[in-house]
């Protein structure tokens, strides 16, 4: 006899695509609070995951865990044929899924088709069976490739990958500073009109939106941590806590307090 302890479990399927993109397809980039895999069928993709750049072909798949940056785009003159998905995870396991990409066998690929599938089945009807097997077909996918297969870590090296990559680690290193592109900019030891060309074609996104959402992912990880509204604006040197309201309001829709009166539980706040 032996108990079994769930390594990785699905619990929600929150969407389910299957995409065919023109060769100059670009997605400029997003952060949400849930995994989700790129299956490239056919074609070639730039990937982004935060200051990584990869470069997929057909056959590989990627995971983004929660809050990671990642943009997408069309590569080599390619139209590419992709798969998305995205879902929540429970478990002890899952974690080994991020930081790379893998290779998809014969099964694993029948695995994502058919998890697409029933996924499209279960999004218009409501079947109970067709959702219990989206989520065995996906933990058996992410199982299979924990198992047997080795997770790629090679990314694209470029001097304007490496660029991007100098850019992602200086503002992460100065999240609390409150800098300026400029001030960014002389950091990186680049010209200001470079620096964001550079960016913006690896990412998608203008590098002060950026930042700006690196500054309040620090915020919330402040607030989750105990400190008060007072202490998190002056730590992340806010002109003012009335503008620290202000910009997380901005970026999340909710101001600060409601965050901390959504996100913690009652004994934390």
């Amino acid at each position: 006899m032996f108990r079994i302890s769930k390594i990785l479990s699905v619990n929600t399927v929150y969407t389910s695509f299957e995409m065919f993109l023109e060769e100059d397809f670009v997605f400029s980039g997003e952060r949400h609070n849930f995994w989700e895999f790129l299956y490239i069928i056919d074609g070639t993709m730039s990937v982004v995951v935060e200051d990584k750049v990869y470069e997929l072909e057909a056959g590989n798949i990627i995971f983004y865990s929660p809050m990671e940056f990642h943009s997408i785009r069309s590569a080599k003159g390619t139209s590419p044929h992709i798969i998305i998905m995205s879902f929540s995870l429970s478990g002890s396991g899952f974690e080994k899924l991020a930081g790379g990409f893998f290779d998809v066998g014969k099964k694993e690929d029948r695995l994502i088709r058919s998890a697409y599938s029933d996924a499209a089945i279960c999004m218009e009807f409501d079947d109970e069976i067709k959702k219990q097997l989206v989520a065995n077909k996906l933990e058996e996918l992410m199982l299979g490739l924990l198992e047997t297969r080795i997770m790629l870590t090679s990314r694209k090296k470029t001097v304007g990958t490496e660029n991007y990559r100098l850019i992602v680690n200086v503002m992460n290193e100065n999240v609390e500073k409150n800098l300026s592109s400029e001030e960014i900019a002389r950091l990186c030891g680049m010209s200001l009109s470079n620096m964001k060309k550079v960016f913006k074609k690896y990412s998608g996104v203008g590098i002060m939106k950026y930042y700006s959402n690196l500054r309040i992912l620090k915020a919330m990880e402040l607030i989750h941590s105990g400190k008060t509204m007072a202490e998190t604006s002056e730590l992340l040197n806010f002109s003012s806590q009335h503008y620290f309201t202000e910009a997380f309001k901005r970026q999340c829709g909710i101001t600060p307090t409601e965050h901390k009166k959504r996100f913690l539980k009652p004994s934390d706040i």
